[in-house]
């Protein structure tokens, strides 16, 4: 995602601890990363956040895909998660 105000990019990826052997396959999100790079390609910040929610991992398991999203609102980063 750019940064509108000054061309900075942030790369935002949900992640797992465990490898995936073929593209389909359930996983099992642990967290998710986010990271702010300047126009030059230098990291700003990251920021590494781990998910604990019980009704998160009682979703997951019934939704056939999920979708991440990054979104700047009200002058924040809003990282966001959708069950399809």
């Amino acid at each position: 995602m750019e940064d509108r105000k000054n061309g900075d990019m942030y790369v935002y990826v949900i992640f797992s601890d465990e490898s995936q052997k073929e593209i389909g396959n359930i996983i099992h999100p642990k967290g998710y990363y986010v990271f702010k790079f300047d126009k030059e390609g230098k990291k700003i910040w990251e920021s590494i956040n781990y998910i604990d929610g019980k009704d998160f991992f009682e979703k997951i398991k019934s939704a056939p895909k999920l979708y991440v999203t990054l979104v700047e609102y009200n002058k924040n980063l809003v990282f966001s998660v959708c069950f399809c």
